[in-house]
């Protein structure tokens, strides 16, 4: 929806949530730095062959030493902080790592997603991504299937899934809330099901990266 143009429809409380979570981003940035393990913040990469580009969070060095390392910060309320902590990493969250990591000239050998609760004294979450996942695979398979589809002024076939409530265009593929929350009751999971196994990925409360020097 977004190489066609399709814009995000945000409410007051999204624009909220937006400013709530933007604000925690620049703390998370200054503790890297006061720990001494930040190299850089909002790191611009490209991928010309699949016509993507992003910023990545910030770069750092695990324990002040070593390579660096990829790392994206998201933030989430206290529901969906639980329903991560149970169930994994959310799809986009680590989709975008993965192409962070699939970028060339793919220096990485791995990348980081952290996860902070958006509650006074909340919980944190962190996850380690290697390079070269089935995954990955799969999401570069993804972004190549969505040019297609745009290039021919086309939507592909919905898929219905958790992943629709919490979605800014969900207006596009349904009339009303109703048919949304209906939608994802009949098919709560990803169909067909993703190459990754959720299980596999092993939440930390803290890791050697974010411990400092």
């Amino acid at each position: 929806m977004g190489l066609m143009g399709f814009g995000r429809q945000l409410d007051e409380a999204a624009r909220a949530r937006m400013a709530e979570g933007t604000a925690m981003h620049r703390r998370f940035q200054q503790e890297l730095a006061g720990r001494g393990v930040l190299v850089r913040a909002e790191v611009t990469i490209r991928d010309p062959h699949l016509l993507m580009s992003g910023r990545i969070d910030a770069l750092v060095r695990e324990g002040g030493r070593g390579d660096a390392v990829p790392l994206e910060y998201k933030t989430a309320n206290s529901t969906r902080f639980a329903q991560l902590a149970r169930e994994g990493p959310a799809v986009s969250h680590w989709a975008q790592l993965a192409l962070y990591l699939a970028c060339p000239p793919r220096p990485f050998t791995h990348g980081v997603l952290v996860v902070d609760e958006r509650a006074e004294g909340g919980g944190r979450l962190v996850a380690q991504q290697p390079v070269g996942t089935a995954f990955a695979e799969w999401v570069v398979q993804r972004v190549q299937q969505a040019w297609a589809w745009a290039s021919e002024g086309q939507l592909p076939p919905r898929e219905p899934a958790r992943h629709c409530l919490d979605c800014d265009r969900w207006q596009r593929c349904y009339k009303t809330e109703g048919d949304r929350q209906a939608a994802v009751e009949d098919h709560p999971a990803w169909e067909p099901a993703l190459p990754m196994p959720w299980e596999a990925v092993a939440w930390e409360s803290q890791h050697e990266l974010l411990r400092g020097r």
